[in-house]
């Protein structure tokens, strides 16, 4: 029993209803657009553009003029990765192998490249030219030959074929086949370099400066033409000069052992075994497996009359040269 009149239920109002659904709609809309980047955003992959070979290759010619050869294979090598139809990019990383002293791989990569393309000359060039930088010295001037006639104008495969004879002890036809080069091709590396390098072996210093020289304009920064450099103007006296040229060679490839070696033998002959040890014992933190620097660093320490640090480092350096034979 109600006492009084019982209380009247008020009625919703329809605009207030509509209302409240739409807040309730945007509401579920938004919880589903969170809920989806929370759950969503973290797997999708942030688009990120592929490198072409081609990139690649552009950027190992850009490092090989910057003098910058170790860099300059690596990336040769992840061009070859991603492209395997062409065969230039292989016999470019040959020749940058053996002037990196890894010629077995040298050798192997010109290989590779002269059994995918027979009628190539360069290939077989540069097979000529890790063969002769590995010893294989017939081997290297019978491959050169084979470049030479499937192209006789090419001037690289007499510069090497020169190398390969003058390593043979064959000077006369070391001589003619680099003037032969120097005739094809006055814009080559390569060619001036052998060009010096002959006249090196045979003694005659002064032509091989000035065959290095040339190399040099052409391609400034290769610190292996600066060391060639430094040994002939040793050669003939001009020791300033020479470690002018080794210093050269260290600026333009600080992380080569052999330029901070020449340092230390140029000032190791000049009577300065101090400076000698500190360019020597650099050359060795460079390259722990460079053995010709631990040698002439025991014998630093022994004209310092420090015996106790001469025999471990000249205990190493027999060891390296062991295993290099």
């Amino acid at each position: 029993m109600y006492l009084g009149s019982r209380p009247k239920r008020r009625r919703s109002s329809p605009w207030r209803v509509l209302v409240l659904l739409i807040l309730i709609g945007v509401g579920i809309y938004v919880l589903i657009q969170v809920r989806q980047e929370d759950v969503e955003t973290p797997f999708v992959p942030t688009p990120t553009p592929t490198r072409t070979a081609a990139s690649y290759l552009f950027e190992a010619e850009d490092l090989y003029w910057e003098g910058d050869i170790k860099a300059s294979i690596a990336t040769y090598e992840r061009a070859i990765e991603l492209q395997v139809e062409s065969v230039e990019p292989t016999i470019s990383l040959a020749r940058l192998l053996a002037l990196e002293g890894r010629t077995i791989e040298a050798v192997e990569r010109a290989e590779q490249a002269v059994e995918r393309m027979p009628d190539n000359a360069r290939a077989w060039a540069v097979l000529g030219m890790t063969y002769d930088w590995h010893g294989e010295i017939q081997e290297a001037i019978e491959a050169c030959q084979h470049a030479i006639e499937l192209a006789p104008d090419y001037a690289d495969a007499y510069a090497y074929l020169a190398e390969a004879y003058a390593d043979n002890g064959e000077w006369a036809k070391a001589t003619e086949h680099a003037e032969k080069a120097v005739e094809l091709d006055d814009q080559s590396v390569d060619v001036h370099r052998n060009y010096g390098y002959v006249m090196e072996v045979q003694g005659n210093y002064t032509w091989a400066l000035e065959a290095y020289q040339e190399a040099l304009e052409l391609h400034p920064n290769l610190a292996y033409l600066y060391i060639a450099m430094g040994k002939n103007q040793g050669a003939l006296g001009q020791h300033d000069d020479a470690i002018e040229s080794f210093r050269k060679a260290a600026e333009v490839r600080p992380n080569g052992a052999e330029a901070y070696y020449r340092l230390g033998r140029a000032y190791y002959d000049r009577g300065e075994p101090a400076t000698a040890q500190e360019y020597l014992l650099t050359a060795t933190e460079v390259d722990p497996y460079f053995g010709p620097a631990f040698g002439y660093l025991a014998f630093t320490y022994w004209s310092r009359r420090n015996y106790e640090d001469a025999i471990p480092n000249l205990e190493r350096a027999i060891m390296l040269e062991s295993q290099a034979g």
